[in-house]
């Protein structure tokens, strides 16, 4: 008897920064699974952070406290 054990699929981090010049938001997404954490090229960009939050909402993700030790750039993040 074969038994199949399925991982299941990765959880997705994204990470809303803010460009000053011009005034843009670039959401990056790094997945996270049980080999550890994974970066990729995956990039939202928006004028709007608005517009960001909303695409990321709809994803049925959820916005993280930002933590006072973040990167400044760092707006917040979405798990």
């Amino acid at each position: 008897m074969n038994i199949a054990i399925s991982r299941p699929p990765p959880v997705e981090l994204w990470t809303i920064y803010e460009r000053p010049n011009p005034l843009q938001y670039v959401a990056k997404l790094t997945l996270i699974d049980g080999d550890g954490v994974h970066p990729t090229d995956r990039l939202r960009v928006s004028s709007y952070l608005e517009t960001i939050r909303a695409e990321l909402l709809a994803r049925g993700l959820q916005r993280l406290k930002r933590d006072p030790e973040d990167d400044p750039a760092i707006v917040e993040l979405w798990l």
